[in-house]
């Protein structure tokens, strides 16, 4: 794997060119990931001049070795998350001020500064969102209601927009999913071991009387076709986040209240279903408390939420998605949401210390 460092020092120099600082000083920081991004390595930076304001980034550094490479779409990782703060937040952003939305409302992107696609050393440098007051949930709390409703309300947003690049500018939506079509992250001999372990763990993990119903729920789901079948959509395709937790979710609070919120981590964004991102939310953030409280109530704010945006956006929510093609989705994911509790979430939830390196083999 190459220097980091040097990898950035080479991009920085056309960064600080392109913003007009002279004589820069750059300083660099490697800062862990606490176990939630296996496939980067992340850093902060601040280039210095004298008489200027400090310019504050964040970059990601490719980790992924060759071996992984070999098993794995690691470079589509990478190439997606290039697409999506090269081309795709400018689409979105070009759609919301067409349409007036206001400034207050819009879906929000990390501003993007400057991007490597040279193999083993994809790298990506964003403006750092921290030094603005902004920061990650921590991803071992239940999330509060307060949270919930702002992060399924960008995510709302996300997928609306989806539908409005797909009216605004059909060819090019159609060629751009068909370039990102969902791919299962490993080889599938290895995906369906580890979907058995996750089953084998979970039933040790439930009380007797509940066992018999789990082990014939996961004799009907836990096949590889049919995991994948719930990442292709039953209606249009839409372009999903493909890992909104809140790993992957910046926010800010004001005052008391949250007052900010930006999804960040595209490389796993792709042509699929609206409530895969939902479910996944939902399954990798709450508590039993929370989703007896407010489980209905969420799925019902996600789609006021994306049927208002549609709106807003010069879109009739009732011909591209109505309701009841949306409840009908939702009790067809249901199942998906306790799949992903078993074959997921042990992921997600890794502690720091056991999570696994990406530059080596897989074994």
């Amino acid at each position: 794997m190459a220097d980091a460092d040097r990898i950035l020092g080479e991009l920085l120099e056309t960064v600080a060119k392109d913003e007009g600082i002279k004589e820069p000083q750059f300083v660099i920081k490697a800062i862990s990931t606490d176990g939630a991004n296996y496939t980067s390595t992340l850093h902060l930076i601040t280039i210095k001049s004298y008489g200027m304001k400090d310019l504050e980034l964040f970059a990601k550094v490719a980790c992924v070795g060759e071996q992984i490479r070999k098993a794995i779409p690691a470079d589509n990782i990478y190439k997606t998350e290039r697409f999506v703060y090269k081309e795709l937040a400018k689409i979105y952003e070009n759609l919301q001020v067409k349409n007036n939305v206001p400034e207050s409302e819009r879906l929000k992107f990390a501003k993007f500064y400057a991007c490597s696609d040279k193999y083993l050393e994809e790298t990506v440098i964003l403006e750092n969102l921290m030094p603005q007051g902004y920061t990650c949930y921590d991803r071992f709390k239940p999330v509060t209601w307060e949270y919930a409703a702002a992060a399924v309300g960008a995510l709302a947003k996300l997928h609306a927009l989806s539908y409005a690049y797909a009216e605004d500018d059909p060819e090019d939506f159609t060629k751009a999913v068909a370039e990102r079509a969902f791919e299962i992250a490993g080889p599938e001999p290895q995906m369906a071991e580890m979907f058995e372990k996750s089953g084998t763990n979970a039933l040790e993990m439930i009380p007797e009387e509940l066992k018999g119903r789990l082990r014939k729920f996961i004799s009907e789901n836990s096949s590889i076709e049919k995991f994948k079948s719930y990442y292709t959509s039953p209606r249009r395709p839409v372009f999903t986040h493909g890992d909104f937790r809140a790993s992957n979710i910046m926010h800010r609070r004001k005052n008391g209240k949250l007052d900010s919120l930006i999804p960040v981590d595209y490389q796993t964004l792709h042509a699929g279903a609206p409530l895969v991102d939902l479910m996944y939310f939902i399954v990798s953030g709450t508590d039993g408390e929370f989703r007896k409280f407010h489980f209905k109530r969420l799925f019902q704010h996600y789609y006021d939420t994306f049927a208002g945006f549609l709106t807003k956006l010069g879109l009739d929510p009732e011909v591209l998605y109505p309701k009841r093609h949306f409840d009908e989705d939702y009790r067809q994911y249901l199942p998906f949401g306790l799949m992903i509790s078993m074959f997921v979430l042990p992921i997600v939830l890794i502690e720091s210390e056991n999570a696994p390196t990406m530059q080596g083999t897989l074994k």
